[in-house]
C-alpha cells in the first residue's frame, strides 16, 4: 500500500496499522522524519527494543517467552523476496526498510505497494503544491492569517527539503499575525541552508578557523537555526547507523564528494559517544528555545562542543 509521507506529517493521529514499512526516495531529511515518526509511534505502543540488521538473512524469529516487541531496521533489500514479505507480515515485530531510491528496487516497490500488510513511503523533494499544503497546515495550527502578498513571498522562500521547511514553520509559532511582514521573511526565513551546512565540513580545522567560518556565515537567529538543523541531519546519520556500510548507503547523493570526510567522522563514534551526542543535541535545542537572545553564543558553543566530542 502506498502512503503519502505528507499525509502522515499533517495528521497527528495517523494510524500506523502495518508491521512493514518501506521508506525510500531521494530526500534524506523527509526519509529520516518518516523513520523517526514510525519508531516513536511503535515505541509508544510497547515496541521498546530497536534492532538493526544488514539484510533479511540476519533476521531470526526467536522470541523468548518474555521477549519484548522489536522494531527492526533493515538497510539492504538484495536478499528479500515476495515470500519473505508474506512471512514478515505475520510476525510480531515491526520492520522498517530504509533504502535510497534506485532502479534495482523498482520491482520490489511494486510488490510492496500491492501488499496490504506493507506501507510504501516514497520521499522526494517537496513540490510547490506540497509546500503550499504544509504551509496551510501550520498557518491553521498556529491560528495565523497572512495577506496574499506575504503568503506567496513566504511560500517562495521555503526550502524543498522537509527538515529545513519544518524549522521555518516552527518560527511562526512564536509570532502574531501583525508581525509577519516582508521584513520578518527577509530576516527570519532562509534563502539557502547550504551556506551554514558547509561549516560541518570544517570541523577538523583548528578552532580559530572554525570560529572565523562561523562568524562569516552566521549572523542571526535564522542562521543559527539553519546551522543547528543541518548539523542535526548529519548527527542522525551518525546515531542511527551502526556500520560503515549502512552509513555510506545513507549519505545523500548530493554529498558524494564528501563521503570520505563523513565516513571519517562516523568512524570516530562508538555507542558511548553517540549517547553523548544525543544529549548535546537535546541540550542545544532546549537552549535555542529558551535563550534565543544568546543564539549566536549557543550556536558557536554547540559547534565547538560537537568538534570536541568528535575528536575525543
Amino acid at each position: 500500500m502506498k502512503i503519502d509521507p505528507i499525509d502522515i506529517i499533517l495528521n497527528a493521529n495517523y494510524k500506523f496499522d502495518k508491521n512493514i514499512y518501506f521508506i525510500s526516495g531521494n530526500e534524506e531529511t523527509l526519509m529520516l522524519k518518516m523513520k523517526d515518526l514510525i519508531i516513536k509511534n511503535f515505541k509508544d505502543r510497547n515496541h521498546t527494543k530497536l534492532e538493526k540488521i544488514k539484510d533479511i538473512t540476519y533476521y531470526k524469529n526467536d522470541y523468548a517467552l518474555f521477549d519484548v516487541n522489536k522494531i527492526i531496521i533493515i538497510n539492504d533489500t538484495n536478499k528479500i523476496s515476495e515470500a519473505d514479505l508474506e512471512n514478515l507480515s505475520k510476525q510480531k515485530e515491526v520492520f522498517i526498510f530504509y533504502v535510497e531510491n534506485s532502479p534495482k528496487i523498482k520491482k520490489l516497490k511494486t510488490v510492496i505497494a500491492k501488499h496490504k500488510g506493507c506501507g510504501l513511503i516514497d520521499c522526494y523533494s517537496l513540490s510547490r503544491e506540497l509546500k503550499m499544503k504544509i504551509l496551510n497546515y501550520f498557518l491553521q495550527k498556529f491560528n495565523l492569517e497572512l495577506s496574499k502578498n506575504i503568503y506567496w513571498v513566504l511560500l517562495d522562500r521555503l526550502d524543498d527539503r522537509f527538515i529545513f521547511l519544518e524549522n521555518e514553520m516552527e518560527k511562526l509559532s512564536f509570532l502574531e499575525n501583525n508581525k509577519i511582514d516582508d521584513n520578518f521573511i527577509e530576516k527570519a526565513i532562509s534563502k539557502n541552508s547550504l551556506r551554514s551546512e558547509r561549516i560541518f565540513f570544517e570541523l577538523l580545522n583548528d578552532n580559530k578557523k572554525i570560529v572565523s567560518a562561523y562568524n562569516d556565515r552566521i549572523r542571526n537567529l535564522k542562521d543559527v537555526n539553519d546551522l543547528y538543523y543541518s548539523f542535526k541531519q548529519f548527527c542522525y546519520l551518525i546515531i542511527f547507523n551502526n556500520t560503515e556500510g549502512e552509513f555510506n548507503n545513507s549519505i545523500p547523493k548530493y554529498l558524494f564528494r564528501e563521503k570520505g570526510y563523513l565516513l571519517g567522522i562516523f568512524n570516530r563514534y562508538n555507542k558511548r559517544k553517540k549517547d553523548l551526542l544525543i544529549k548535546l543535541l537535546m541540550k542545544t535545542e532546549r537552549a535555542l528555545r529558551l535563550e534565543s537572545e544568546l543564539c549566536m553564543s549557543v550556536g558557536l558553543r554547540f559547534v565547538l562542543s560537537f568538534k570536541k566530542l568528535t575528536i575525543s
